[in-house]
């Protein structure tokens, strides 16, 4: 049951914070997802146990809800007009990936730890940041 009122509340919480949103300027200015990622971050470190699991299941049916619904937002034949566009963009993201791990391999060296930076910071580059 305390499962099922924690889902609701992830669901109906960001209701008013988009209420907000419209009624005043600084919540505006501020913004919706991070005033969002402010209460999630809070409600994290809370400390209350029960909220990892369901968290966990939330994550995972919001993805696949999202996937669909971007996908079918999709214009294909606009996609390959833009193409050129995505390439470039796709190509500067790999120099920059490329340009931070060899950063971080001159900075840690033959440090057993190297790899997983590398890989922490392609993660966040390629995935973390964007999304």
């Amino acid at each position: 049951m305390v499962n099922v009122i924690i889902a609701i509340l992830f669901c109906i919480v960001p209701a008013p914070i988009i209420f907000l949103n419209n009624r005043f300027k600084i919540v505006e200015k501020i913004g919706i997802v991070l005033i969002c990622y402010l209460i999630g971050i809070l409600v994290g470190n809370v400390g209350i146990e029960s909220f990892s699991g369901i968290q966990t299941t939330m994550q995972d049916v919001s993805v696949c809800l999202a996937l669909p619904l971007v996908l079918f937002s999709l214009d294909i034949k606009k996609g390959f007009k833009t193409t050129k566009n995505g390439i470039k963009c796709m190509g500067l993201a790999i120099l920059s990936i490329s340009t931070i791990i060899f950063i971080l391999h001159l900075i840690f060296g033959n440090n057993p730890e190297t790899a997983r930076y590398a890989g922490l910071a392609m993660g966040v580059y390629t995935g973390g940041t964007p999304n």
